[in-house]
């Protein structure tokens, strides 16, 4: 199986933010949607990704402000992505090597 014929079930709706709102904001946004990691994307481009345990640890336990703090202050600029030509098994590996469990798709330069 592949990262194509999965998003062909799944669908291929997008959920992002851009990095110069507040934390807060963003959390709003990922509550709303009933989501738990949000991407960050500018201009079209993948910048970040933000997820709730982003905020626990980078937020949260370190007693900041969400109401202050802007995204791009705590997000993962480091984002592990696929193509739609990716098989499941590869995916899963590279969940495991990368220990992430989100892999936004990117086709073409953008974020699918």
């Amino acid at each position: 199986m592949t990262v194509s014929q999965i998003l062909a079930k799944k669908g291929k709706e997008v959920f992002s933010v851009l990095p110069t709102i507040t934390v807060f904001e963003a959390l709003g946004v990922m509550s709303e949607k009933n989501i738990g990691a949000i991407l960050i994307i500018e201009d079209n481009v993948l910048k970040g990704i933000l997820s709730e345990r982003d905020y626990a640890r980078k937020i949260a336990l370190k007693a900041k402000s969400s109401k202050k703090t802007l995204v791009h202050e705590i997000m993962e600029e480091n984002v592990v992505t696929v193509k739609t030509s990716d098989k499941l098994d590869y995916c899963m590996a590279l969940m495991d090597a990368k220990r992430v469990r989100h892999l936004p798709v990117i086709e073409n330069d953008v974020v699918i």
